[in-house]
């Protein structure tokens, strides 16, 4: 092409290497010329002299010089591709990502497009990303063009083996090469194997060896699924148990082992197998004893483990890390949320509260409830749920009041939630002992006095009886009728999450305040004798949730019951009810002789359904919770009747 005399001159210089001189002659063209007919190649030719003496920030200068003059110049594209590399080899990854993919997103030559790929390959590797470093680098290795096949195969073949699961199984959808799904999939098991998830892990093993059983890797994936396999067998028809058979709850392992054995001796006769080994260690209530059992039996091979209940948490954490499959005794919150491993079969507070509600919503179409509850954790948290399933299920909270756990006289609680509580003024709380002549008017009660009361009294307020103290108490004069509150009974039930003896006291004082003709409803603490000899006629008709009813009609549990009471020789209660289910259910997925490995019994577990359960039929949801219904009782004369069975 035709020159101009200064390009000449410094395109003469340049070729002589001479560059300091050279830039000095394109420094003056451009001063002359900057608009010039070689002015961009002025710019690239400084910008190359500014790198090749190290000038980085000079050449970095030049290029953005070039792009703001003449970034729509045929050589353009080969000036920011230059720009490009020189950033590389600042290390400013960064913007050789951010640069090359605006250059992607424009028609480039063939041979541009394969220099990006590079750049953004090296700079995606270079950030630690490399999932997009290894979808560059198979691009390149995919490209006919390029002659490096070696290099781009090591640089493709070491950014896979840092990819995550998830940036393995993405990668998968777009790798259709063997050379790279291969490696692909190896790097999956080994990414699932890092999480601890062996049980998919031994899976992608098996699925290499059968698509590439004459690679190179084969050995090594021969030798990682045995070491899974090895960790994770399991003596055929082994069971752990946990429980506490000593120390301060060995009455409640007693009777779980009640249960327990006899399932064992059920399901061995059921399905003619020889017996199966129970191996039971005692917890002693003891969490770090509960922990050092979950070792010992994982040691000894067993195939799974049921219980504990009141060292749940310690029990489940320990099998969660050895991934063993525990099914646990607890009522304890949040056990499950462990792991995948952690089972729950008992029943909970909030299975409780949502039988209870959904019966009374559903069943008797009650929509106004109140609740009155012990101020202690037991209480408050039955209060919490049964509030949020009732609002849930589209009813309504009209009152809830709490009380202290060893109150006796329950008159306040009752009256604040009928509307009918007086406070006691602050110069009456503590007065001087008065002689008061006054009726006893129930304020519940419309009309009826039981005659005087002659007493001597510190504070009326806190009398059994409920009478309410104001200013003129004291100075001989006594309340109004017109000054009586009318109780105002606007819930339909009332909920007393309590024991069978505070219910047996609350009970008896609801009727004589005149809080009749509503639902009573309790937990599984109501369903006992003790709370039909303590509250009499005034617990007719309250319903009662529990886990197992012996007097059931449901087959299961009569034949359930018959069964332990002739080994036993009493009837079987709700923990004996449990741990039979658990166990039973156990015990026959542990009979399966295709299950050899640990996590396949977990896997078992997970997609349980026991029909034949006698708590009522069972599964698990995705978090390891039991999902069944529970008994309905109503209380009939002096004994529970069902309302409902599962």
């Amino acid at each position: 092409m035709e020159s101009d005399p200064l390009f000449a001159q410094a395109e003469n210089l340049f070729e002589q290497d001479n560059l300091e001189a050279a830039l000095t002659a394109y420094q003056n063209y451009l001063a002359d010329k900057p608009d010039g007919k070689y002015a961009p190649w002025a710019l690239r030719r400084m910008a190359s002299i500014y790198r090749r003496q190290g000038r980085r920030d000079l050449a970095l200068e030049t290029y953005k010089r070039f792009e703001q003059q003449f970034g729509h110049s045929p050589m353009a594209e080969q000036v920011r591709l230059e720009k490009l590399s020189l950033l590389m080899e600042q290390e400013n990854y960064a913007d050789v990502i951010d640069g090359a993919s605006r250059m992607l997103d424009k028609t480039v030559s063939r041979k541009s497009l394969l220099q990006l790929w590079s750049l953004l390959a090296r700079a995606y590797s270079a950030i630690g990303d490399p999932a997009d470093a290894a979808y560059y680098y198979h691009k390149l290795w995919l490209a006919p063009e390029v002659t490096e096949k070696d290099k781009i195969e090591s640089e493709l073949e070491a950014a896979i083996s840092r990819l995550s699961r998830s940036e393995a199984e993405m990668l998968l959808d777009d790798f259709r090469d063997s050379f790279s799904r291969s490696r692909l999939i190896y790097r999956l098991a080994q990414a699932l194997m890092d999480e601890k998830l062996y049980d998919e892990a031994l899976e992608v093993l098996k699925k290499f060896r059968n698509l590439y059983p004459d690679h190179a890797l084969t050995a090594n994936v021969k030798i990682m699924a045995a070491e899974i396999e090895e960790r994770f067998a399991f003596e055929p028809s082994t069971l752990g148990c946990l429980l506490p058979l000593s120390g301060p709850y060995r009455v409640y392992g007693q009777k779980a082992l009640e249960g327990i054995e006899l399932a064992l001796d059920q399901v061995t006769r059921q399905l003619g197998m020889h017996p199966f080994r129970l191996l039971i260690k005692d917890t002693g209530g003891d969490p770090g004893r509960a922990v050092e059992a979950v070792e010992k039996l994982v040691e000894q091979k067993v195939g799974a483990i049921i219980g504990p209940a009141f060292t749940a948490d310690a029990a489940a954490a320990m099998a969660q890390q050895l991934q063993v499959p525990i099914v646990t005794l607890t009522q304890k919150a949040g056990v499950t949320d462990t792991g995948r491993y952690v089972f729950r079969n008992f029943m909970t507070p909030a299975m409780q509260v949502k039988a209870l509600v959904n019966y009374a919503v559903e069943k008797l179409h009650l929509k106004h409830f109140a609740v009155l509850y012990p101020d202690d954790n037991y209480g408050r948290t039955f209060m919490e749920l049964f509030w949020g399933q009732a609002i849930a299920s589209g009813g309504r909270i009209v009152g809830a009041e709490s009380y202290q756990p060893e109150q006796t006289d329950f008159a306040e609680p009752i009256a604040r939630l009928t509307g009918t509580y007086y406070p006691v003024p602050e110069d009456l709380k503590r007065p001087p002992l008065v002689r008061v002549l006054k009726p006893t008017r129930l304020p519940l009660d419309s009309g009826r006095t039981q005659g005087p009361l002659d007493a001597l009294v510190a504070d009326p307020a806190s009398l059994w009886t409920g009478l309410y103290w104001d200013e003129t108490l004291g100075r001989g004069e006594k309340r109004s009728e017109r000054d009586q509150k009318v109780p105002q009974v606007d819930f339909e039930a009332l909920f007393v999450p309590d024991s069978a003896k505070a219910a047996g006291m609350i009970l008896p004082q609801l009727a004589y305040y005149d809080v009749k003709d509503v639902f009573l409803l309790g937990t599984n603490l109501w369903h006992t004798q003790n709370l039909i000899r303590l509250a009499g006629k005034y617990a007719r008709n309250a319903v009662v949730v529990d886990g197992f009813f012996a007097g059931s009609t449901y087959p299961p549990v009569k034949q359930f019951v018959q069964r332990f009471v002739s080994v036993y020789g009493h009837r079987p209660g709700v923990i004996e009810a449990f741990a039979y289910d658990t166990a039973a259910m156990v015990l026959r997925l542990l009979a399966d002789p295709a299950l050899k490995l640990r996590f396949q019994v977990q896997r078992k577990l997970a997609a349980v359904y026991d029909d034949q359960a006698v708590t009522g039929p069972t599964t698990f949801d995705a978090g390891g919770e039991a999902v069944k219904p529970l008994y309905l009782l109503r209380i009939k004369g002096k004994r529970f009747v069902e309302l409902s069975h599962p």
